[in-house]
């Protein structure tokens, strides 16, 4: 069963609940993107609990700002928000 192109299967639903760590990519396009089926199966071969999604975002600070940091447990960011996700943050390490 696919949605929007993503294998279901791949995101291990049957495991999911309302504790499951949230990842994802945020871009647009990001339909395209293998991370989702890269990411899911590490998670999957370490049993480790978690799902990472394709977020498709048009603007960065509005999807934060919709989007308490405690809703996900973490992002990539990929074309065209790299360079709005620097000017999100609240610390940058200079490397």
């Amino acid at each position: 069963m696919t949605w929007n192109g993503l294998e279901l299967a791949a995101c291990r639903l049957p495991i999911q609940n309302p504790d499951t760590p949230v990842y994802g990519v945020i871009g647009n396009p990001v339909g395209h993107s293998r991370s989702p089926a890269l990411h899911n199966g590490a998670l999957a071969s370490c049993s480790m609990p978690g799902v990472y999604v394709p977020l498709l975002v048009d603007s960065l600070p509005d999807f934060l700002a919709a989007f308490p940091s405690n809703d996900y447990a973490g992002f990539s960011v990929t074309i065209p928000h790299k360079e709005a996700a620097l000017e999100c943050c609240d610390e940058v390490d200079p490397v």
